[in-house]
């Protein structure tokens, strides 16, 4: 993506990957019961799959406004 801000509707998927990717968030998963802690793990997935949609769909998009290169007819060969 290029430089474009993630829309709100996925901000909460982040927050579910960042809680235990991001070491200032170990402290939070240490305070958190087994039941909350396998709770936040079965977000990650999810979470992961709506964040590589969204890029996907952006890359899709980028790629179909790019120009197309012309490929001129074979031309054949005097022997």
């Amino acid at each position: 993506m290029t430089g474009q801000p993630c829309p709100e509707a996925l901000h909460p998927s982040l927050e579910a990957i960042a809680l235990h990717g991001i070491e200032k968030n170990f402290t939070v998963v240490e305070k958190m019961s087994p039941v909350q802690f396998e709770q936040s793990i079965t977000l990650i997935q999810p979470a992961a799959l709506a964040l590589y949609q969204h890029w996907l769909s952006v890359k899709m998009s980028e790629a179909s406004s790019q120009p197309v290169p012309v490929k001129g007819a074979e031309k054949t060969a005097r022997s």
